[in-house]
């Protein structure tokens, strides 16, 4: 990289591209001259005047006029703009090459195996299988920080994380699809089919999961969960030890001493375990960690129970199941009889949804834009009830007067479950924020 009157351009003007401006000012001690790519329209309030701007539909027309771009997760890397520049010789990027270049340049300084890097990726069950990593290493006394894709941009804690003994990264595709550097420990939660609307293909989105092991060299590990064969495959492609863990045979806890519901945290909890045991860390602490876990927010979280009369429903919101595959999983986390909540932007099919006939789902309410796409696949014995129009408090109305209804007929609790097996953006800003407006909506009712 030149040391002066470089010319940068940042596509994404967001927490993590300011992030990265503010870094790199730092970094080239002004030498630089930095212009921020965005398609959305940037208020003169929010500008700030030491950087440029580009927005509008042609905002990636002039990469050809950087020295080096730096690509925001949410753009993907074989856009055909990206892809044209990095021909004609423009240097691309990313704020995940650029922190591991900082964590191995600093090791070499101090000729030390630490900070060690641990990346978490996959399909579902990253945020929580890299928090509970986070948990069990401060729970056994251990230097660590938490990153990446879990909502903490990289670099706001890079001073913080140099002083580590390990770091955790929760890594999305579009994070890992141009890794240049090895992680100490990958972790490959279950892989499945997701993000279709920004890969072009089911192997390409593959390929950049498996960056995270392909970049690994001698004397690094990666695990997965066994039985996933795609998780089981990029573990494959590690130049270190694979571990392919066996929930069946674990010791050290069982699912029912965890506070979180469902096979898929069970083995998510047991991934982490073994990760962390692997490290040397105290099987007490790894243990203790995993009991008092209460899960994130929008995963499968407790909302509260509503009674009325005899009916007694028990609210649950998992917004951030945005694919069929995790809402099955998280339906078959009840014993009780459950409605389930499905709609939103499809990302991929939805004829995972078929396996609700291995669950107690008893009726599916569908909203959303294309929740009537996933109607041909819920199984014939499962009611089916369509909450039309885009008045979210009249849907969450609906679905939740349909389990009261449920719960007196059979004379059973009921589990209402939020789950939407789609992502978000035809009503809401992000995933996060349709769990908010579910959770105050059903708290108001």
């Amino acid at each position: 990289m030149k040391t002066e009157n470089v010319r940068i351009g940042i596509i994404g003007f967001a927490r993590e591209g300011k992030s990265l401006a503010e870094f790199l000012l730092t970094r080239l001690k002004g030498y630089c001259e930095i212009t921020f790519l965005d398609q959305r329209t940037i208020k003169s309030s929010d500008r700030d005047s030491r950087f440029h701007y580009k927005t509008g539909k042609s905002y990636l027309s002039t990469l050809n006029s950087f020295d080096i771009v730096f690509r925001s997760p949410g753009v993907p890397f074989l856009t055909k703009e990206i892809q044209a520049a990095k021909k004609s010789g423009v240097a691309i990027s990313s704020v995940t090459n650029i922190f591991f270049q900082e964590i191995h340049t600093l090791r070499q300084k101090k000729n030390s195996d630490y900070p060690k890097i641990i990346a978490v990726t996959g399909t579902k069950g990253k945020g929580t299988t890299s928090t509970l990593i986070y948990n069990m290493l401060k729970k056994a006394g251990k230097k660590a920080v938490l990153a990446g894709n879990i909502g903490v941009p990289m670099l706001d804690v890079l001073s913080k994380a140099k002083k580590s003994e390990f770091i955790v990264l929760e890594l999305s595709s579009f994070q890992l699809q141009d890794l240049k550097h090895s992680a100490d420990v990958a972790v490959l939660v279950p892989v499945s089919p997701d993000h279709l609307d920004h890969h072009k293909t089911m192997a390409e989105y593959v390929n950049a999961k498996a960056q995270l092991t392909k970049t690994q060299v001698k004397g690094c590990r990666a695990y997965c969960v066994a039985g996933n064969k795609l998780s089981e495959k990029i573990v494959s492609f590690s130049a270190g030890k694979k571990v392919f863990v066996k929930p069946e045979s674990f010791k050290l806890f069982d699912s029912s001493d965890l506070s979180v519901p469902g096979m898929h945290n069970f083995e998510n909890a047991v991934l982490a375990a073994t990760v962390v045991s692997d490290l040397g860390i105290d099987k007490a602490a790894i243990a203790s960690a995993a009991k008092v876990f209460k899960g994130l927010s929008h995963r499968l979280e407790f909302v509260r129970k509503v009674s009325h009369s005899s009916a007694r429903v028990s609210v649950f919101d998992d917004s951030a199941g945005t694919n069929p595959i995790t809402s099955v999983a998280a339906a078959r986390a009840f014993s009780i009889p459950s409605i389930v909540m499905i709609g939103g932007v499809g990302k991929v099919s939805y004829a995972p949804l078929r396996e609700l006939k291995k669950t107690n789902a008893s009726a599916v309410v569908l909203f959303g834009r294309d929740g009537k796409k996933a109607r041909k696949f819920i199984p014939r014995h499962i009611q089916v009830v369509e909450a039309g129009g885009k008045d979210f408090s009249k849907i969450v109305r609906t679905a939740l007067d349909l389990s009261l209804k449920l719960s007196a007929e059979l004379h059973s609790e009921v589990a209402l479950l939020f789950s939407p097996a789609s992502a978000s953006f035809d009503m809401f800003e992000n995933a996060y924020q349709r769990g908010d407006l579910f959770q105050e909506f059903v708290k108001k009712m």
